[in-house]
């Protein structure tokens, strides 16, 4: 990227031609392919490990939080449970990231519900200023 004060170096698109733009977009295209893979690659890897057991031997199933204490849990299920504790006392951080990983985050989104139709809100908006306009045009 290109600093703050030194914008006189840069090329406007405008100022390319047709084949220039062509293969600047070309790069940029393979660019973001890769960047792609690269995260989708992260991604599996770090699913991978989490579902791997923290000992050797396979995973035992657990049937309740005290059950899992010294059982060969997934790298993923130890997590849960050391957040789970955390939130049992009293971490609202934990509680939050477990909420939020569930699923069951509240919306961020506020509705506002004014009562007023905006499209008739609009068009009497529209309607007066067209009568000004005639008004205007009457006094000219």
């Amino acid at each position: 990227m290109a600093g703050k004060g030194n914008v006189d170096n840069l090329v406007k698109a405008e100022d390319l031609t047709s084949d220039e733009l062509r293969n600047r977009a070309k790069k940029g295209g393979k660019a973001s392919g890769k960047a792609r893979r690269d995260k989708r690659d992260q991604k599996q890897i770090i699913l991978e490990v989490l579902s791997m057991p923290l000992e050797d031997g396979s995973v035992e199933k657990i049937t309740s939080l005290a059950a899992a204490e010294g059982a060969n849990l997934s790298i993923n299920q130890a997590i849960v449970i050391q957040q789970v504790k955390k939130a049992l006392n009293g971490d609202t951080k934990a509680a939050e990231y477990l909420r939020d990983t569930a699923g069951q985050k509240p919306s961020d989104k506020v509705q506002l519900d004014t009562g007023v139709n905006i499209d008739d809100t609009i068009n009497r908006i529209d309607s007066y200023l067209k009568g000004r306009a005639k008004h205007e045009e009457g006094i000219s």
